[in-house]
């Protein structure tokens, strides 16, 4: 009886521990329904300073994931953008980058935690992306800030993980995707900056927080990497010396700049459950000679087709 008493109250107190935990952990859903499409209105601001004149563009498109196959355990993603409006201000950035990523279609492969580009279609595309921009860059007059920013563009997309830059509502859900477990305390690990096809640029910190659960139960997360300074000088440097090259440019290689940065923020809403969340947020600054600010913002759209 002694025996029993104390097997009942071991599985009682790990009961209450495992519901402790439940109440405390949130863990990113990484399975999906085969069927489920899930779309989003973007905005999506890119701003460059400090080198060029500066650049503001704004761009305001759609973008689609629908599940639609699954192997060995993962889990196939058809990715769509469809662009709807463009604010232009005083350049041209804006026309540029929505004429470049309207129409783009990519597989990607999902699988606990990870994505992965088909490969064969993501260099297909970019090769297609590069070849337009090259043929705006040669058929269209700009000013002198959009002429650089063209280049700009033409350096990145030369980098095999250059199309990346267009790609943020996509790289948006892989972080979110692959960020793990949530606590109602703030989680600071160590952590690694990818590219879109998944290879290592240089390391940092990460932090992660289930900052709150609003009346509709839906769960906020909050999740922000910061590359260390000097392996993100190593890996940004041969991406400014492409493009000081480029525009004829003179810098002083013994001399650092004032400033090193590589900073995401982001915030999620999901509903607890669900494995595409109801909003998502990207702020990302990079700064290394130049300033450069891109803001994304996700929301779901009402209608789903599953």
């Amino acid at each position: 009886m002694r025996s029993l008493i104390c097997l009942l109250t071991l599985f009682f107190s790990a009961h209450s521990f495992s519901q402790t935990n439940e109440s405390y952990a949130f863990p990113i859903k990484t399975t999906f329904k085969i069927g489920e499409s899930h779309s989003y209105e973007v905005s999506e601001i890119f701003r460059v300073d400090n080198l060029f004149l500066p650049i503001r563009s704004q761009v305001e498109s759609s973008v689609n994931f629908h599940v639609f196959d699954t192997a060995d355990g993962g889990y196939w993603l058809y990715y769509k953008v469809n662009i709807h409006s463009v604010k232009q201000r005083k350049d041209s950035s804006a026309y540029i980058i929505a004429n470049l990523i309207d129409g783009i279609k990519l597989y990607v492969y999902a699988k606990n935690g990870l994505i992965l580009v088909d490969s064969s279609i993501y260099h297909r595309t970019r090769n297609n992306v590069a070849e337009k921009l090259d043929s705006i860059a040669t058929h269209q007059l700009f000013g002198k800030k959009t002429s650089q920013f063209v280049k700009y563009l033409q350096t990145v997309l030369k980098n095999e993980a250059g199309l990346g830059y267009l790609l943020g509502p996509l790289m948006v859900f892989e972080t979110y995707y692959s960020s793990g477990v949530y606590k109602k305390f703030r989680l600071t690990t160590d952590g690694t900056a990818h590219d879109i096809l998944h290879k290592s640029m240089f390391g940092g910190y990460i932090e992660k927080e289930w900052t709150r659960t609003s009346k509709d139960s839906s769960v906020h997360l909050n999740y922000v990497f910061a590359g260390d300074p000097t392996p993100v000088e190593r890996y940004l440097k041969s991406l400014h010396e492409g493009f000081a090259v480029i525009n004829d440019i003179k810098t002083n290689k013994h001399k650092s700049p004032p400033v090193i940065q590589y900073i995401k923020d982001y915030t999620f809403h999901i509903q607890p459950g669900n494995a595409f969340p109801s909003y998502l947020f990207e702020k990302r600054i990079i700064e290394y000679f130049f300033r450069s600010v891109n803001k994304i913002e996700m929301k779901e759209m009402l209608i789903q087709n599953e």
